[in-house]
């Protein structure tokens, strides 16, 4: 359409003339305002709209994610396993098998572990996948450490299951209150001739009729009778070198080569023999050598009992045999 301006000379309407700058300035004018519209049309998508490639990146890593949280409470749970499983391996192996475990794979294993999940919260995904397969196949293999170290445990238990049963390990006549025993294990003075004399065994003062137990499980090896030195004596022999022996016995309640339980009432307390008072004189020995008994009350004491024991037993300086 033509374009007219108002001519204030002539008062009347002219035509304006359109030159070639008009025409470039015009189109210049609406290219700019296209490429400023198609700029921030394409900044806009951007921002709204994924890439094909980035809303696959976006979705394997929210499957890592959820893979991950897995992961971390499952290694929670075996975490408390493994290390239920480690601390039961070490007590049972010092305790009742007299041995130390060997090295922790389960522990080394939960230690490695643990420091892979701190170090997967900065990694990239590639690196966040690999670390992640390398921590299920550790946790495996802590897991099948802490099983094998229980195979072995097993198998230890069997072996040795005859010589549990065998080692002396509770006190021969009651003693709750720890107040019955008289005179420890180790160099007294001798009641009668009045000078120091290796005692070889643990004393206990008790009513005459008190009941005498066995300590273990084993066999009638010997029976004394007789009114001088040990008095009425019982010796069991409990095998693997462990022997014990109970004197001045009123009664005797068992035969020779009879077998006889852990707990087992053998006799009762007496005043027979080389005695100063109605005491028990108990012996263990192992492999023919006399030990203090006092360490092998350890089913029926825990550490603290056992030590307040033996200090009552050494407030005594004498023996009573």
């Amino acid at each position: 359409m033509a374009k007219y301006k108002f001519n204030l000379d002539s008062l009347s309407f002219t035509r304006e003339s359109r030159g070639f700058a008009y025409w470039v300035k015009r189109a210049l004018r609406y290219l700019l305002a296209g490429i400023a519209l198609a700029v921030m049309v394409y900044i806009s998508y951007s921002y709204i709209a994924l890439t094909p490639r980035e809303r696959r990146l976006a979705q394997e890593n929210r499957l890592i994610e959820e893979r991950l949280g897995e992961l971390r409470e499952k290694y929670k749970h075996l975490s408390v396993v493994l290390k239920d499983l480690e601390q039961r391996d070490r007590d049972i192996y010092r305790s009742l098998f007299e041995s130390e475990p060997g090295r922790s794979d389960v522990q080394d294993a939960a230690r490695r572990t643990n420091e892979l999940f701190k170090s997967l919260a900065v990694d990239g995904a590639e690196a966040m996948v690999s670390r992640t397969r390398e921590h299920a196949r550790r946790l495996r293999k802590g897991t099948l450490a802490g099983s094998e170290a229980f195979d072995d445990l097993v198998e230890l238990a069997q072996s040795k299951q005859e010589l549990m049963v065998s080692i002396p390990s509770i006190q021969p006549v009651a003693n709750d209150k720890l107040l019955r025993i008289a005179a420890p294990f180790g160099v007294r003075i001798h009641p009668f001739y009045k000078v120091l004399k290796m005692h070889t065994g643990v004393d206990y003062a008790c009513p005459v009729g008190t009941p005498v137990m066995a300590t273990a499980k084993g066999v009638v090896k010997e029976i004394r009778m007789s009114q001088r030195g040990t008095g009425n004596s019982i010796l069991l022999d409990h095998g693997h070198g462990y022997t014990t022996m109970y004197c001045h016995l009123d009664e005797i309640k068992v035969r020779h080569r009879e077998r006889v339980e852990r707990g087992a009432t053998i006799g009762t307390v007496g005043n027979t023999g080389m005695s100063m008072a109605p005491h028990l004189h108990y012996e263990v020995r192992v492999g023919g050598e006399p030990v203090d008994p006092i360490n092998y009350f350890f089913l029926e004491l825990d550490p603290s009992r056992l030590a307040e024991l033996a200090h009552i037993a050494s407030q005594n300086g004498q023996s009573l045999d």
